[in-house]
């Protein structure tokens, strides 16, 4: 006699995963619309209702990437979506952990060129600028809040790598310069673990000068 395995699936579940469903749809169509504030906002509303599906982190991911990479997180998601189609279904979830690869490497390479390199372009754009070392040079001499806020209005500050950007920001929240911090932060495509930890430096003084 074979003995037959009776499955109990609760009523909650089924609703949840259809409304996850629904969300994710329209998530998706959303995001084709290069609506990625919409998308995002019900791709994370699918991914509270079901924290192990991909589908919906991967979809938040790549709208976030969306509002400043357009073409990129389209193309990501468009190869996403073409293998998943052409695959079969057991290899669903290693397509997208591969997909989430793909989207940690895109990152890494945003990071890596566009954090300092950004503030560095707009930078060299315009006349006036003063190296970063010269920042330095005033902290040195303790002139820091005299000279400072003078080089701000009259020139702009070139920063050669990212951890020049990191230590700038350092020195700004050091000498109580919050407001400005969290202006060059704002400025930024991403934020990094470093960055993190910076914005929590400037909210426990903050709070400290309460």
């Amino acid at each position: 006699m074979v003995e037959s395995k009776i499955v109990n699936i609760k009523p909650n579940d089924l609703a949840s995963s259809a409304k996850k469903r629904i969300l994710q749809n329209k998530a998706s169509k959303a995001f084709l619309a290069s609506e990625f504030g919409k998308a995002f906002s019900l791709y994370e509303r699918a991914f509270w209702l079901d924290e192990d599906d991909l589908e919906s982190r991967i979809g938040l991911l790549l709208s976030d990437i969306g509002e400043n990479y357009e073409t990129e997180a389209l193309s990501i998601y468009d190869l996403y979506k073409n293998m998943i189609t052409l695959s079969q279904r057991k290899y669903r979830r290693e397509i997208q952990k591969g997909v989430l690869k793909l989207i940690e490497n895109f990152d890494e390479n945003i990071l890596n060129n566009s954090s300092a390199n950004v503030i560095k372009k707009q930078v060299l754009e315009t006349q006036g600028t003063v190296p970063y070392s010269d920042i330095e040079a005033l902290l040195e001499n303790g002139r820091f809040n005299d000279g400072f806020l003078g080089i701000m209005f009259s020139s702009k500050i070139v920063f050669s790598t990212k951890e020049e950007f990191y230590s700038f920001l350092r020195l700004l929240v050091k000498n109580d310069y919050l407001d400005m911090s969290t202006k060059y932060i704002d400025s930024l495509p991403y934020v990094d673990e470093e960055v993190l930890k910076i914005m929590d430096e400037i909210s426990l003084k903050e709070k400290g000068n309460k």
